[in-house]
């Protein structure tokens, strides 16, 4: 299993690890893609905006960035010894007070919820030192269900453990079944395909079954895979060709380059 986020070594320095993609030739990109991933799999009330994106130098920082700017005002001035705040014993106020000590001198705003600003630091720290690591293929998971959620507002998305099932609102229409992972696949040697050769057997399995009849395979696109590929498997499956459609899809990361690029265009209008 592919692991991606960051982690505090012991000597207290940050090892990163970005996703792999051959679309994304830049580690900056890399994170933007990252936290693409990233506020798929955390939630809506924990997300980092496009710009936020950019404002560190490694996965850790942009968080501990945008947690201090939420929940804390700096207490440290040229002309003022610096302030230590520290809370009443209890699992919220232990995670704030390993982060206040990690570096920096800061108070909390008193108009944020030490319970919020707890969980967001929560989600960087196990309680000894900084971290998030998460697996890549889960993460892929759950952007591809975001994505289609987003276009698909009329039907029901269900997500599973592995796959995402969508429910047509159109009682004639038959249900999908999409089921992305994060694993770069050649277009011309599908057959030797160990993760394809897995999701095939799940295909088999779901068109003998069941009532859906459309399954797309969803992998990242890269050079040696950029277009939709039509699957056919007659003697398999009790059904006509015509009757079920299974394809390979490549999802594009492209946009994190675009993004990027819009980013810089509009810093450099302010000088």
């Amino acid at each position: 299993m592919t692991i991606v986020g960051f982690e505090q070594g012991k000597n207290g320095k940050i090892k990163e690890y970005l996703p792999n993609s051959k679309q994304l030739s830049s580690e900056r990109e890399k994170r933007i893609m990252f936290f693409h991933l990233f506020n798929a799999y955390v939630g809506k009330e924990m997300k980092i905006g496009k710009k936020e994106m950019l404002q560190g130098k490694n996965i850790y920082e942009i968080l501990r960035n945008k947690i201090e700017k939420m929940f804390f005002v700096p207490c440290i001035f040229p002309w003022k010894s610096p302030v230590t705040t520290a809370f009443t014993p209890n699992k919220s106020s232990h995670n704030i007070n390993l982060f206040v000590r990690g570096g920096y001198q800061k108070v909390i705003d008193p108009s944020v919820s030490v319970e919020e600003a707890a969980k967001w630091i929560a989600l960087i720290s196990d309680g000894k030192q900084f971290r998030f690591l998460a697996g890549l293929d889960d993460m892929f998971l759950h952007l591809v269900y975001e994505r289609a959620k987003m276009v698909n507002r009329e039907n029901n998305v269900l997500l599973y453990e592995k796959s995402i099932v969508i429910q047509n609102h159109r009682d004639e229409v038959p249900d999908t079944l999409l089921i992305p992972s994060y694993h770069m696949i050649d277009k011309d040697n599908l057959g030797n395909e160990p993760v394809v050769a897995e999701h095939m057997q799940t295909v088999l399995k779901t068109l003998n079954d069941t009532k859906i009849r459309q399954i797309y395979l969803v992998y990242p696109k890269h050079t040696m895979f950029k277009k939709h590929i039509n699957v056919r498997i007659p003697h398999q499956v009790s059904l006509e060709e015509e009757e079920y459609n299974v394809k390979v899809v490549p999802y594009s990361f492209s946009f994190c380059t675009r993004q990027e690029k819009r980013i810089d265009k509009n810093m450099l209008k302010r000088f």
